[in-house]
């Protein structure tokens, strides 16, 4: 370096240093204990090696005792190593190791306090690579977690070198080879999420088998597509009875532990109804019927919608129901066929579950509320009847079990024209009450 320019043989000095070399100059993940020394031993070794600096810590590069100044750059260059190493110390392994002077040392005095025995950290490794599930993670991120395991093991099982291998040798390191990447193929296909069964399925028919790289690549890909195409949609009957402005978790009663109603809808608070056997034993006695009805079919509320978004029903601008015959086809589809024994909780559920309230104007006296479980057809109201048709009747039982006066029986007709024959008029009813299995007998329909 006589003439002021850096030659070729000044870089493969181990003495040299670069000009912009500095104390700063390697900066990795600081070194915290054993759980990750073998991880920062590695890095720092690779960092080192760049710079021709391994063997001030491997011991290969000594202090040269003949020469004064190689002396002194030999001492620069190790302080520059000591550098390089503390840097890269959390604080508390730092002040352990801050007033050693030899790089050598320093190495070895982290390699006797953190470097764990070969068995303790294979079996910890193992034990990791087997309990490390996908759980939702990206599969990059999945295939990085376990990549990370595999090169730390090979590592540590180091098979020894063979100067001269013959054809034989080299056939018996091929399927050994070959064995280790179907065993870590199996692994990382036992821990993908079970979304991707289906294409962990294709991968295993295949012969012969992909490498671990491929069948990560090929699920990245499915991956992808997933999350480009992928549109979720809901079953036709299932968003048919979904109702806009509900919940979306699900209903449970805090009486009987049962889902789709709520405490105050419970039979076992209102009471159940008279041709089911617990009538007698869990009968309540409310003070009213209007209260008792009142639990069993809550008053509609203002700007809440009531009709499910999939199955709304055409209505005239005045009121009432309009149905054509293929309309009634269908709704006869979806209706469960109700049997004369109906006595159990589970069957008389599905058949009040099936109630869907249409409001078709604000005031009550136009709404009416389809119901699959009702008999008959009701309303509160005498004026909706015709007049040519009133008669009186006897009493009759309510749902909730409580027996209130019909007054009247009549025809009505609504708005649109649609004839509803031998409507009950019902006063303590808080609704117009449409029976779709009546209905469904006027118009000839067969379910």
């Amino acid at each position: 370096m006589a003439s002021g320019k850096i030659t070729y043989q000044d870089m493969m000095n181990p003495l040299f240093l670069h000009p912009s070399d500095s104390a700063t100059s390697i900066q990795i993940d600081k070194l915290q204990g054993s759980t990750d020394y073998r991880t920062w031993r590695r890095t720092m070794e690779i960092n080192l090696s760049s710079k021709r600096k391994l063997g001030f810590v491997k011991g290969t590069v000594e202090m040269p005792t003949d020469d004064e100044t190689k002396a002194e750059l030999w001492e620069t260059c190790n302080n520059m190593v000591i550098a390089w190493i503390t840097n890269n110390l959390s604080f508390n392994v730092k002040k352990s190791v801050m007033y050693m002077t030899n790089a050598k040392s320093i190495w070895d005095n982290l390699e006797k306090r953190f470097a764990l025995t070969n068995g303790s950290r294979k079996y910890k490794l193992n034990k990791d690579l087997y309990e490390v599930k996908q759980n939702g993670m990206p599969l990059n991120d999945y295939y990085t977690l376990m990549k990370s395991i595999w090169e730390e093991l090979d590592c540590l099982n180091v098979l020894p070198v063979i100067l001269t291998p013959t054809d034989e040798v080299k056939k018996l390191l091929e399927t050994i080879e070959q064995l280790k990447e179907e065993s870590r193929l199996f692994v990382f296909l036992n821990g993908v999420d079970e979304t991707y069964s289906l294409q962990r399925s294709q991968l295993l028919i295949l012969d012969p088998l992909p490498s671990v790289e491929s069948a990560c690549g090929m699920l990245m890909q499915e991956e992808s597509q997933r999350e480009i195409l992928h549109k979720p949609k809901l079953d036709d009957t299932i968003s048919a009875m979904y109702v806009q402005g509900q919940s979306s978790k699900p209903t449970v009663c805090i009486v009987c532990h049962k889902r789709g109603h709520l405490s105050d809808a419970c039979w076992f608070v209102v009471g159940f109804p008279k041709p089911n056997p617990k009538y007698k034993s869990y009968q309540t006695k409310p003070k009213n019927p209007s209260q008792n009805f009142a639990k069993w079919t809550p008053a509609p509320q203002k700007n809440q919608p009531k009709l499910a978004t999939t199955a709304q029903i055409s209505t005239s601008d005045s009121g009432g129901l309009l149905f054509t015959p293929q309309q009634l086809a269908q709704l006869a589809q979806l209706l469960p066929k109700i049997a004369k024994t109906s006595d159990t909780d589970d069957e008389l559920d599905v058949h009040f579950s099936g109630m869907i309230s249409c409001a078709h104007e604000n005031t009550a006296l136009n709404e009416w509320i389809v119901d699959s479980g009702a008999s008959d057809h009701m309303t509160p109201y005498l004026q909706n009847l015709d007049p040519d048709s009133l008669v009186n009747h006897t009493p009759t039982n309510l749902p909730t079990g409580a027996t209130t006066a019909v007054t009247h029986i009549g025809t009505v007709v609504l708005h649109n024209g649609l004839i509803l024959k031998k409507v009950l008029c019902v006063p303590h009813f808080k609704h117009n009450l449409l029976s779709v299995q009546k209905l469904i007998r006027e118009s000839n329909c067969e379910i």
